[in-house]
């Protein structure tokens, strides 16, 4: 681990081990984030990067198979198929759909406010 300092005008070099394994290169831009009490600094990647990263996935899913779905709600199907997984859900959409478990959403015991992540 390198311990780096942060300079008068908040700025901080990038150690050259981790230059070279993330195959950073001068004026390259970069994500900052805070995120739980540090900082994140992710690598932008031209949109051309990420042509056929959905390559192979089921496109008829929400169109063809007639589910009605909206395109968000279709991806989100499309994926879990594609990755065998089982999508839960309490979106009422997916209700009987295969590979969904939906389970409908309830109230809050009296006076207890339903919380959220």
């Amino acid at each position: 681990m390198t311990i780096v300092t942060l300079s008068p005008r908040f700025q901080v070099v990038i150690p050259k081990d981790v230059r070279e394994h993330l195959d950073l290169e001068p004026g390259q831009k970069l994500q900052a984030i805070g995120y739980k009490g540090r900082i994140e600094l992710i690598p932008v990647e031209p949109i051309e990067a990420s042509r056929g990263f959905l390559r192979g996935i089921d496109t008829t899913v929400g169109r063809d198979a007639g589910t009605g779905l909206a395109m968000a709600d279709s991806v989100v199907l499309a994926t879990a198929r594609d990755a065998d997984a089982t999508l839960w859900t309490q979106d009422s959409d997916f209700e009987g759909m295969g590979g969904v478990e939906y389970r409908r959403r309830t109230e809050a015991p009296h006076g207890l406010r339903p919380t959220r992540p």
